[in-house]
């Protein structure tokens, strides 16, 4: 499982949000990923009116998943795939997500 790979760019203050994790845990079981790696971008949007009062100021995530999952699936499908994994987050205040979803075949190309 390359698993290990998750937050390994992250920066070093290693306090994860709750957002963070609750989209790492729902990803993780939703998709079962060879690879999943998240990134918290909200401190370059803190500045927007619309952040303001986001709890902890967690926003916006750009996430890289690889999944069998995805097989067969259009762009649009996988994010949807995401998008409805993560809906809860979405009603609570998560702004934006950057996806990138792939297949194992995929990446190895």
């Amino acid at each position: 499982g390359a698993i290990g790979a998750v937050g390994r760019r992250m920066t070093s203050d290693a306090q994860k949000g709750p957002v963070y994790n609750g989209i790492v845990d729902k990803l993780t079981r939703g998709l079962q990923p060879t690879e999943l790696s998240l990134i918290d971008d909200s401190a370059k949007h803190a500045s927007h009116a619309a952040m303001k009062g986001i709890e902890g100021g967690e926003s916006h995530f750009q996430v890289k998943v690889v999944s069998d999952k995805f097989e067969g699936l259009s762009r649009v499908k996988r994010h949807q795939l995401v998008y409805s994994l993560l809906d809860e987050h979405f009603k609570a205040g998560l702004h934006a997500l950057n996806i990138q979803a792939k297949t194992p075949a995929e990446v190895q190309k």
